[in-house]
């Protein structure tokens, strides 16, 4: 099992990851509705009482968002925000 707190090689190549949903944030913001964006989250903090704040990015633009209700699937993690 690979320890995720430990770099990758150099010659390790990564693959099947999808890429990031360029553009999303700004389609947020311009009030359109994407399907299934890929996005990175760029950081995470619990804030209090099961609120989290999350940084997130589509590669070009990063916005954060304050939530609560993390629901976990197994082999990932889902969140609605509203």
């Amino acid at each position: 099992m690979t320890n995720l707190f430990e770099p990758m090689a150099t010659d390790e190549l990564i693959e099947n990851v999808p890429a990031l949903s360029g553009g999303f944030v700004a389609a947020v913001f311009q009030g359109k509705k994407v399907v299934h964006p890929v996005l990175q989250i760029l950081n995470f903090k619990s804030i209090a009482n099961n609120r989290y704040r999350l940084i997130l990015s589509d590669g070009i633009h990063s916005m954060a968002r304050t939530s609560e209700n993390v629901c976990r699937r197994p082999g990932g993690a889902s969140q609605e925000f509203r």
